[in-house]
């Protein structure tokens, strides 16, 4: 299992590798969440809900178009994007960032952070 201060840790390590980063998270692939470096309670869980809807629908593309288990998301508006990460059978990294977010950067830190959290689970 996982420990909340590696957990914690993580997300604090995303959250000031890019001031573009606006959000980390950690949640349950059912939208719980773990952990979060949002100021309020309500913007983590209104995030993981999404996150956790994303992550079926990517799962029902990725299945449909045969491309294998699903590996991550990114996701772009005219505002901002959000980034899923499937840790393991149980829980995702997600992070909400502003259009100036470095994207190849944070995609780069969010797999290795995934395979450092699955590796303890």
């Amino acid at each position: 299992m996982i420990d909340q201060s590696s957990m914690r840790a993580a997300i604090d390590e995303i959250q000031n590798a890019d001031p573009a980063v606006e959000l980390a998270a950690i949640c349950s692939h059912d939208g719980l969440v773990m952990v979060s470096t949002s100021e309020t309670r309500d913007d983590a869980e209104v995030v993981a809900a999404i996150a956790s809807e994303l992550l079926s629908k990517g799962r029902l593309a990725s299945t449909e178009l045969e491309l294998g288990a699903l590996h991550s998301e990114l996701i772009f508006g005219e505002q901002g994007g959000i980034f899923l990460r499937v840790i393991n059978d149980e829980i995702i990294l997600v992070v909400r960032v502003g259009l100036a977010v470095r994207v190849g950067a944070t995609v780069q830190q969010m797999n290795r952070i995934a395979g450092r959290l699955a590796a303890g689970f």
